[in-house]
């Protein structure tokens, strides 16, 4: 049982570190796209649209559907911590992690 939860603690770990990955890249390639230093909502649909497609693509598991534009509002409020309506690098890993 121990080897058992010990490979699934590694899998979690694993998949934590590719979801920032892809996280990362998303991030710089909206962020260079739109010129700015942090990503408004269209840019955050539009990032959240391309990372649940890189990890249903690429990571081993169940396909997921990406969230409804207004999950991804609701959630902008919860992440955007110093309330200018934008998420930071930061910010947005934080909002990733609680999609996935």
């Amino acid at each position: 049982m121990g080897l058992i939860l010990g490979k699934y603690s590694g899998y979690k770990e694993w998949r934590a570190r590719q979801v920032q990955l892809i996280s990362d890249k998303v991030f710089d390639r909206i962020k260079n796209e739109a010129g700015r230093l942090n990503l408004t909502f269209e840019d955050l649909y539009i990032a959240v649209l391309l990372i649940y497609n890189r990890i249903n693509k690429h990571l081993p598991a169940p396909h997921f559907d990406p969230p409804s534009k207004q999950q991804v509002r609701d959630l902008i409020k919860k992440c955007d911590l110093n309330l200018d309506g934008e998420l930071s690098r930061n910010e947005f890993l934080s909002f990733i992690r609680q999609l996935t």
